[in-house]
C-alpha cells in the first residue's frame, strides 16, 4: 500500500533591492541641479554633450566650481556604475533673493533689505540657495551691491537662536509646564544645548534649543 506524502511549502516574502533609477541624461542633470539648489526651480536643458554611449543613467554629479549661467560639467553615472563626463547648458528659473540696497560687510540683513522674485537664475554658484526667511538677520560677509543675488557663501546665516535674543524658556514638571522670557547667552540650532539668563535674577539655566526663539530647560547652574 503506497503512502501519500504531502509536502507543505511556506512562501516567505522576499524584499528585493530597490532598482536604481533609469534616467535620461537630461533628466539626470535636471534632478542634480534642483537637488543642489534646494529650492523649487524649473530647469531647461538647452544642450548636453556626453562622452560615451549609454542610454540611461542613475544620477548626475555636478563638477566643482559650477556656476549657473555658464556651461556646467557633470559626471553621469550609468545604472551599472560606470561614469561618463558630460557638458550641459541649462536655464534655471526659480525664486531668487536679491538686495534692495547696498549692504556693507558685517551688516545684518533686515526684511526691507531683501526682495524675492521668480526669475532666470544666473551668476551664482550651483549650490544651495538660502530662502528669504533664512536670510533675515544674517550677516554679510562682504559688501553686497543693490540688486545682487544673495548666495549662501556671501552671508553668515542666522541660527534659530543667537546670543542676546529674547527667548521663551519652557520647563516641564510632570503635567505642568512653566514658561518664561529669558535672554540667550549662546546661540545654536535645534538640539544644541545653550545657556540662557533670567534678566531679573541674572541666574543662568542650561537648555536645549527647540525651534526659533524657544528653549527647553535641562538644568540650572
Amino acid at each position: 500500500m503506497g503512502v501519500l506524502v504531502t509536502a507543505a511549502w511556506t512562501c516567505a516574502a522576499v524584499s528585493l533591492p530597490a532598482r536604481a533609477p533609469s534616467l535620461s541624461a537630461a533628466d539626470a542633470v535636471r534632478a542634480a541641479v534642483v537637488a543642489r539648489l534646494g529650492v523649487k526651480a524649473t530647469v531647461q536643458v538647452e544642450s548636453i554633450d556626453v562622452t560615451g554611449d549609454a542610454p540611461v543613467f542613475r544620477e548626475a554629479r555636478p563638477g566643482p566650481g559650477s556656476w549657473l549661467g555658464r556651461p556646467l560639467r557633470f559626471t553621469l553615472v550609468t545604472v551599472s556604475g560606470a561614469e561618463l563626463p558630460a557638458m550641459a547648458t541649462v536655464t534655471v528659473t526659480g525664486a531668487l533673493v536679491v538686495t534692495t540696497r547696498t549692504v556693507a560687510r558685517g551688516e545684518s540683513l533686515k526684511p526691507e533689505d531683501l526682495n524675492e522674485s521668480q526669475r532666470v537664475i544666473t551668476d551664482v554658484p550651483l549650490r544651495r540657495l538660502p530662502r528669504l526667511e533664512e536670510l533675515i538677520g544674517s550677516r554679510a560677509l562682504r559688501a553686497l551691491l543693490s540688486g545682487e543675488a544673495v548666495a549662501g557663501n556671501a552671508v553668515t546665516l542666522r541660527r534659530k537662536v543667537e546670543p542676546g535674543d529674547s527667548v521663551t524658556v519652557v520647563a516641564a514638571s510632570g503635567a505642568v509646564e512653566v514658561t518664561g522670557t529669558f535672554v540667550a547667552a549662546d546661540g545654536g540650532e535645534p538640539g544644541r544645548v545653550i545657556r540662557v539668563i533670567n534678566p531679573q535674577t541674572r541666574r543662568y539655566l542650561r537648555g536645549r534649543v527647540l525651534q526659533n526663539g524657544k528653549v527647553e530647560v535641562i538644568d540650572a547652574r
